[in-house]
């Protein structure tokens, strides 16, 4: 790039991507990490710091079971929170999330306003703060908390991590919580049922690269407290021992066709070159998640070892080579102050029209 002189300073761009793609990760990292996942014993040897998923107090975790986000979920939290002396303020959730509970008090706009520009009216809402019953709550909607979460197959797999092949059968001996019926806001379906419904999976295993998506493992439910097997068989004989494997189910959401995160297991629960895991739906494919949290420094905060740095490497080409670092991880003073709502449905892109 800087021979052919495509643009001023080839490198000082690629070093903003490299930046930006560390915040990314960071970001996203706050609400997924997993410092487990790693084929070493120790639990705590992954490439991740825990995020608030892991961190977060096992009974402030609340289940909407494919409901779209709405006022008494956001007071759940609020109550959980100030149960753990706490003042929730702020929540952060997908933009589809937030353009669901905007979309439920739409029909409270009875007034049109000027456009501020004096070009006719303005129709529309946003909703930037909640009074719940313990807190002012922030809205935030974000575009990055759950980018990692959908499978993206155009990534240039690794030539040393082979793709996993996967099996998928209903097992009885093991109780799911699958839905037996359709949920329903304002009679429209957000989550379909799940019972007698194909069931497609796809597996990616991640190490220093990641692996081509396994070729899909189906199964139709007949129960919704049967769950579904899934065995992994990852073959090593490429020569890079995966750290852990990323498992995502389709959606069955009308008009949603991809592949979403519902598990990571770390290759140190590999047997035999097999890892062996139940889909009970604790995570429906096609919803989200909020968080809500007393934010403040004393709660919450970043650990920093070394701050964004860049480090040349040796030079062995051509061409520049050198990396992008950041040490930290993610500390939670008070698991209590922070709530998580699942299986959250987004906004489906209808609603807005019937205002």
């Amino acid at each position: 790039m800087g021979m052919v002189n495509t643009i001023a300073d080839p490198e000082s761009v690629l070093e903003m991507s490299a930046v930006a793609d560390i915040i990314k990760t960071i970001e996203w990292a706050t609400f997924y990490g997993d410092a487990s996942l790693t084929s070493q014993a120790d639990e705590t040897a992954g490439l991740e710091f825990d995020g608030l998923v892991k961190l977060i107090d096992p009974d402030n975790v609340i289940d909407a079971r494919g409901k779209e986000l709405d006022p008494v979920m956001l007071n759940q939290a609020a109550v959980k929170i100030g149960q753990g002396f706490g003042v929730a303020n702020h929540a952060y959730m997908p933009i589809g999330v937030k353009a669901g509970f905007i979309n439920k008090h739409l029909p409270a706009q009875r007034v049109l306003l000027p456009n501020a520009k004096g070009e006719g009216m303005q129709a529309g809402l946003d909703i930037a703060r909640f009074l719940s019953a313990r807190g002012h709550i922030e809205l935030s909607g974000s575009t990055i908390m759950d980018l990692d979460n959908v499978l993206n197959e155009d990534v240039k797999p690794s030539t040393t991590l082979l793709k996993p092949t996967v099996e998928a059968t209903v097992d009885s001996s093991v109780t799911g919580n699958f839905l037996a019926e359709d949920v329903q806001e304002d009679g429209t379906v957000t989550v379909p049922s799940e019972v007698n419904k194909k069931l497609e999976y796809k597996v990616v295993a991640f190490g220093k690269g990641q692996s081509e998506a396994s070729d899909v493992a189906s199964a139709t439910l007949d129960a919704a407290n049967h769950s579904i097997k899934l065995t992994i068989t990852l073959n090593q004989l490429g020569g890079d021992i995966p750290d852990f494997v990323s498992i995502y189910r389709k959606s069955l959401v009308k008009g949603d066709n991809r592949f979403l995160l519902i598990a990571r297991v770390p290759a140190s629960q590999m047997t035999s070159n097999q890892i062996v895991f139940h889909d009970t739906d604790d995570i429906i494919a096609g919803t989200a998640d909020v968080f809500v949290g007393d934010v403040n420094p004393s709660t919450i905060a970043y650990l920093q070892l070394a701050p964004i740095s860049k480090f040349d490497l040796a030079l062995t080409t051509t061409a520049v080579q050198w990396a992008v670092l950041w040490y930290g991880c993610l500390v939670v003073r008070y698991p209590k102050r922070f709530v998580r709502i699942k299986n959250v449905a987004y906004a489906n892109g209808q609603e807005s029209t019937k205002f």
